[in-house]
């Protein structure tokens, strides 16, 4: 009687891990969980973290940190009083998101964390392949378009 009940444990031990293992491998992400884009203009540097996660089968939290350092000619003066106007196009970005609206600083962008976003859709996880833009429009009028790419990943 214990032996038999020792072979149904074992069985059923066996058929949990052979059923845990494929379970593993479905919720790994393909893409890299981390990854860091940046580019350059005349008088910006813009990096973009993203961080990203395979929740469940088909459910993904992704999380971005937008920063922006002014790199051009010293300011002084008048220039500092106008706002500072940027749109990103990324992975969390839509058609339907606002510009970001700052008044002139050295640095602009998101805290610690930045924007989170949790999606059913594949197609909005970030690859080492994908480019993003950022458009600045500053000074009164002046207007400089970034473009992005991943230049490192874990």
């Amino acid at each position: 009687m214990k032996d038999k009940r020792h072979v149904m444990i074992g069985s059923l031990v066996i058929m949990a891990i052979l059923l845990l293992l494929p379970l593993q491998q479905m919720l790994a992400m393909d893409e890299p969980e981390y990854l860091i884009f940046e580019g350059q203009s005349d008088s910006w540097k813009v990096v973009i973290e993203v961080r990203q996660s395979k929740r469940n089968l088909n459910r993904y939290v992704v999380s971005e940190r937008h920063e922006l350092n002014y790199s051009g000619e010293p300011i002084e003066g008048e220039v500092r009083d106008y706002p500072v106007e940027w749109r990103i196009q990324s992975v969390l970005s839509s058609k339907k998101s606002s510009s970001m609206v700052s008044h002139f600083s050295e640095f602009l962008g998101t805290a610690e964390g930045g924007t989170t976003m949790e999606t059913n859709a594949s197609s909005k996880v970030a690859d080492v392949d994908d480019v993003f833009q950022v458009d600045i429009v500053w000074n009164e009028g002046m207007n400089e378009q970034v473009t992005l790419t991943c230049v490192a990943w874990e």
